[in-house]
C-alpha cells in the first residue's frame, strides 16, 4: 500500500508522461497542466515549478511574453518557498531576461548562496555570468585605450556590481 508522499509522486510523474507523451501516454499538454495545478494547488513545489517550466517552453500561452513572464511568476512563488530547481530557473530567468528585464545582479544574489552550498548548477551559471561581465570589461577598457568614452549601460553595469 502506497502512502501519501508515494501517491503524490506517482501522480507527479504520470503528469510529466503527459506533458512530454512518454511511458505509453499519448501527449496531452492540457491533460498534463490540470494534474499538475492540482498538485500544485496541495503545495507540491515539484509540480509548481514543472508548470514554469511549461510556460517558459511555451507549451500553455501561445503569447512568448505572457508566457514567459507566468513562468517568471511560478518561478518566483516556489524558490520562495524553498525549490532548488525554481531558484536556478528563476536566477537563470533574471539572467537572460526571460519575463523580465535582464538582471545579472538578482541572478547573482539567488545564486551565491547555492554556489557557496555546493550546487554545481549555480557555480556554473555564475561562472556564465562573471564571464560575460569580464567580457563586457575587456571590451571597453580597449574603448577607453581607444580613446572613447565607456559605454552607458557598462558604466551603469559597474554600478550595480
Amino acid at each position: 500500500m502506497c502512502n501519501h508522499n508515494e501517491l503524490v509522486e506517482q501522480q507527479f510523474f504520470k503528469a510529466i508522461r503527459y506533458r512530454d507523451g512518454f511511458g505509453g501516454e499519448t501527449r496531452d499538454l492540457q491533460k498534463a497542466y490540470d494534474m499538475l495545478y492540482s498538485l500544485a494547488l496541495r503545495g507540491y513545489p515539484k509540480a509548481m515549478n514543472s508548470i514554469g517550466s511549461m510556460y517558459s517552453r511555451g507549451q500553455l500561452l501561445k503569447d512568448k511574453a505572457k508566457s514567459l513572464t507566468k513562468a517568471l511568476e511560478w518561478y518566483q512563488m516556489v524558490a520562495e518557498a524553498g525549490s532548488l530547481s525554481a531558484t536556478l530557473n528563476l536566477a537563470d530567468c533574471y539572467h537572460q531576461g526571460l519575463g523580465c528585464e535582464p538582471d545579472s545582479v538578482a541572478a547573482c544574489h539567488l545564486l551565491e548562496p547555492l554556489d557557496l552550498t555546493g550546487v554545481v548548477e549555480a557555480t556554473a551559471l555564475l561562472d556564465v555570468i562573471v564571464e560575460k561581465f569580464a567580457q563586457c570589461v575587456r571590451k571597453e577598457t580597449e574603448r577607453c585605450r581607444e580613446g572613447r568614452m565607456p559605454s552607458d549601460a557598462v558604466v551603469t553595469s559597474h554600478a550595480n556590481i
